[in-house]
């Protein structure tokens, strides 16, 4: 195998008695919980990492206004590394230190 899908076809959902590894990763998977999420969250993922294999849960996020999705193209598996220095990681450090200001200068008007 060469992907982990592979290996989670071949050997995992099958130990734990999934029908499909989709399943399993449906399962497996936090989307489930995000309807119940009560306080400002961000998710970052990427298209091309290759855990989630170029799914997100877009729906789940748009049903709950609590929760914001950066989604880009490109990232890997928690990648984002710079051009220049690739030891860094400043776009998604930048992302990320945005929303908590933002959190933090609208506390008083979070449900």
């Amino acid at each position: 195998a060469t992907r982990i899908t592979e290996i989670d076809e071949a050997i995992t959902r099958r130990v734990f008695g999934y029908d499909s590894v989709d399943d399993y990763y449906r399962n497996a998977s936090s989307f489930r919980r995000l309807e119940h999420v009560a306080a400002p969250l961000l998710l970052v993922s990427a298209a091309d990492d290759p855990v989630s294999s170029r799914w997100a849960p877009f729906e789940e996020v748009r049903q709950n206004r609590q929760v914001l999705l950066a989604y880009t193209e490109h990232g890997g598996h928690l990648g984002w590394q710079d051009d220049v220095d690739v030891q860094r990681s400043r776009w998604v450090e930048e992302v990320v230190a945005a929303f908590f200001g933002s959190v933090c200068r609208h506390l008083p008007e979070i449900d």
